[in-house]
């Protein structure tokens, strides 16, 4: 088959609003975009004409490409569902057993750096995956979300390296010394124990001091975990230090912690709704510092983040794919009508268009269908 017809053909294939039959490589042989995966606008469509490959792709091959990088080396496919609950599992790991864990300082720095990246190159993916994946244990989830929340607000600061990572392995290991009563109140409605109160009022220093003992030297790093529960009018604990005390970075902390507690469900309530977190968050911080955090955070998710659930103005309910520019206009796939089964697959819509326009946000209940059908909505091809 000549180059022309075979990009007659993938052309063809290649359909806004549809997913992939067959995947897309680039002539060095990179996989550009799997099969399965969705062409969101004729920009996306445009730049995978200009940038494929015209043999494999048509093909549907998912076979060796001559002059393709080893497989040990080739891009990786990212289930950010399964991805957010693997990153969960390497925390726990670290959470129970710090002391004994050999090498326990690295194993955090390279685990904040995996959602680091994660948050650079797949933001929405990782946002929906925020709120939609499983929680299985809730210390080590809710960890791992609030350093990706603190992740994604970060890139828009003008950090060191040394800070962002910080921050990051601060917002791990922030709870290290209450794993277990974190996840007993995870589930737990009634008011604190005497004993689970003082706890929780010690364990900002009590992790301070098995941070050390693990080997932990970043002064910024302990200084993050001993106050992460401090508050610039000297209400907070363990110490009653105020605002002239606090490290910089500790209103960022403490919001990226209550989003993350508020976006997450309970054995006892649903997972807020983002807009009315973001809400309750926005009016409860009226310091500067803390305004400008709650500002940037509430620019980085946006009205609709990705993974949350919204009505559409014909009566579709769908899920948020992806931000766009203007907040209200965001991507969005059609799971249902409002008041009938789900459809065999998700239908992309226009929200510029006023028939498809979001009307409101709906809670997950509304949405009729399982996670595990919606995590291939965000799957994508991270480099290698």
């Amino acid at each position: 088959m000549s180059k022309q017809a075979g990009q007659q053909l993938l052309a063809q294939a290649i359909r806004v609003g549809e997913n992939l039959p067959v995947s897309v490589y680039a002539d060095n042989g990179m996989l550009l975009l799997g099969r399965g995966h969705y062409v969101l606008t004729e920009a996306q469509r445009a730049r995978l004409l200009a940038h494929s490959e015209s043999g494999p792709a048509q093909q549907g091959a998912e076979a060796a490409i001559p002059g393709r990088a080893p497989a040990n080396d080739a891009p990786r496919t990212l289930n950010p569902f399964e991805e957010l609950l693997h990153l969960a599992r390497r925390l726990n790991t670290l959470l129970a057993h710090p002391l004994a864990t050999s090498g326990f300082e690295e194993k955090v720095r390279a685990l904040a750096s995996d959602i680091g990246m994660l948050a650079r190159r797949a933001p929405d993916a990782m946002i929906a995956s925020l709120l939609l994946a499983p929680i299985v244990r809730y210390a080590s989830m809710h960890s791992v979300h609030v350093a990706l929340l603190a992740a994604l607000i970060a890139q828009r600061l003008p950090l060191e390296n040394t800070e962002r990572e910080a921050l990051l392995c601060a917002a791990l290991t922030m709870n290290i010394a209450v794993p277990g009563l974190m996840d007993t109140l995870h589930g737990q409605q009634a008011p604190l124990t005497p004993s689970q109160r003082e706890e929780i009022d010690a364990h900002p220093l009590l992790g301070s001091a098995i941070l050390r003992e693990s080997g932990v030297t970043d002064e910024c790093w302990h200084t993050l975990v001993q106050q992460h529960h401090e508050r610039h009018d000297g209400t907070g604990y363990p110490l009653g230090q105020g605002a002239g005390a606090l490290d910089a970075l500790v209103p960022l902390l403490q919001l990226a912690d209550v989003v993350a507690a508020k976006l997450a469900p309970r054995s006892y309530r649903c997972a807020q709704l983002p807009q009315l977190a973001l809400r309750q968050v926005f009016s409860a911080n009226t310091g500067q510092d803390s305004a400008r955090f709650v500002a940037l955070m509430v620019k980085e998710l946006g009205i609709y983040p990705p993974g949350s659930f919204v009505r559409l103005a014909n009566g579709e309910i769908g899920v948020v794919l992806a931000r766009r520019d203007k907040a209200t206009e965001p991507f969005v796939a059609a799971l249902r009508k409002e008041n009938g089964p789900p459809y065999g697959d998700p239908l992309l819509r226009e929200t510029r268009q006023a028939s498809f326009a979001v009307s409101c946000a709906v809670a997950p209940q509304a949405a009729g269908v399982r996670t595990a059908y919606l995590s291939t909505l965000w799957r994508t091809t991270l480099p290698a």
